[in-house]
């Protein structure tokens, strides 16, 4: 499981901000602490997936938050879960909104509190480490919540 994050500054609210976002093999977009999407729509290598979701009503003016979750569950995956390997990708469609494109101005860290593991019938389940159960984490770090701008 990784975790990714950008931060970013706008003089004003927009009133369109569309991205194009894509993970391998699953994410969650988070923009200014709220959970936005989760994908992609299920395709195969050759006919990879993205969404494209408008975040303007998520965005305002100054400092803002774009963070997303991505695991891959390796040869555990589900038979109709394809991946090439894992990845995250943001591209705005306005190139006035190509700052937040992904690269290397996003940070990234490798969540190492969870792990895949087989169960019954070749399925996964994702386990989470003691520490952070009983600790009531919310499985969020680097600050991808509103308060960690």
């Amino acid at each position: 499981m990784f975790h990714f994050r950008r931060t970013f500054n706008l003089a004003a609210k927009p009133r369109s901000f569309v991205v194009r976002v894509s993970g391998d093999n699953r994410y969650r977009l988070f923009v200014n602490g709220r959970s936005v999407l989760v994908g992609p729509a299920r395709g195969d290598v050759m006919h990879w997936r993205y969404e494209i979701v408008d975040l303007a009503p998520h965005l305002h003016a100054g400092n803002n938050l774009i963070g997303a979750t991505v695991w891959n569950w390796g040869e555990l995956r589900p038979g109709a879960q394809t991946s090439h390997r894992t990845g995250f990708l943001l591209q705005a469609e306005d190139p006035a909104d190509a700052t937040v494109d992904s690269g290397p101005a996003w940070k990234v860290t490798w969540d190492r509190g969870y792990n895949f593991a087989p169960r019954a019938a070749g399925r996964a389940r994702l386990l989470c480490s003691r520490a952070r159960r009983e600790a009531g984490r919310e499985p969020i770090p680097l600050g991808l919540g509103a308060a960690g701008l």
